[in-house]
């Protein structure tokens, strides 16, 4: 049984955000357990990284929204992650955003 969960994407004259696929985890966790994810909590080991890459998802289905995977337009590489988020425990949802190398 697959599980899918409606999410919207958005265009702009050069990007598409997107909601996260299965091939996107490379990308994601080639950031999170470099050393640019400190300024995030990280880095992380990749059994951390792929908790937090698969809770994207969660978000989506539990809150309605999350956030989006960056692509440029005509490349569907991920250039990071950009959009609202309301954790467990926070007062208000935060907008959010990474950027890949």
């Amino acid at each position: 049984m697959k599980i899918t969960i409606d999410i919207p994407e958005l265009e702009t004259e050069r990007l598409i955000l997107r909601g996260p696929r299965p091939d996107d985890w490379e990308d994601d966790a080639a950031f999170r357990t470099s050393e640019r994810a400190r300024y995030i909590g990280g880095p992380y080991d990749r059994m951390i990284a792929w908790r937090n890459f698969a809770a994207r998802w969660g978000h989506w289905a539990i809150r309605g929204y999350g956030m989006f995977t960056v692509t440029m337009r005509g490349s569907d590489a991920p250039l990071g992650v950009v959009g609202p988020l309301f954790a467990e425990g926070w007062l208000e949802p935060e907008l959010g955003w990474v950027l890949y190398e």
